[in-house]
């Protein structure tokens, strides 16, 4: 079962999936990430991290921006812990 912040409620009640998008996925550079479509292992990495580990998330208080602070890596198998 998916865990959701009073933030991410907030976003899904005022814009849905779109404001949702934009929090999660804020941080998301498809040209240094590669997800193989074909492939569910790699699907599954990357849903794992930007759901679960959050690893592109930006937190929006107001019209101050808080970023979480990691560092962009590539989707392996390794998220898998294959």
């Amino acid at each position: 079962m998916s865990m959701f912040t009073p933030a991410e409620v907030d976003g899904l009640k005022h814009g849905g999936n779109a404001v949702a998008a934009q929090l999660i996925l804020a941080r998301f550079d498809p040209a240094q990430t590669h997800v193989d479509p074909d492939s569910a292992s790699s699907i599954l990495a990357f849903m794992k991290s930007a759901y679960v580990d959050k690893l592109w998330y930006r937190e929006e208080h107001g019209h101050q921006v808080r970023e979480q602070k990691k560092e962009p890596h590539r989707i392996t198998s390794y998220f898998l812990g294959a």
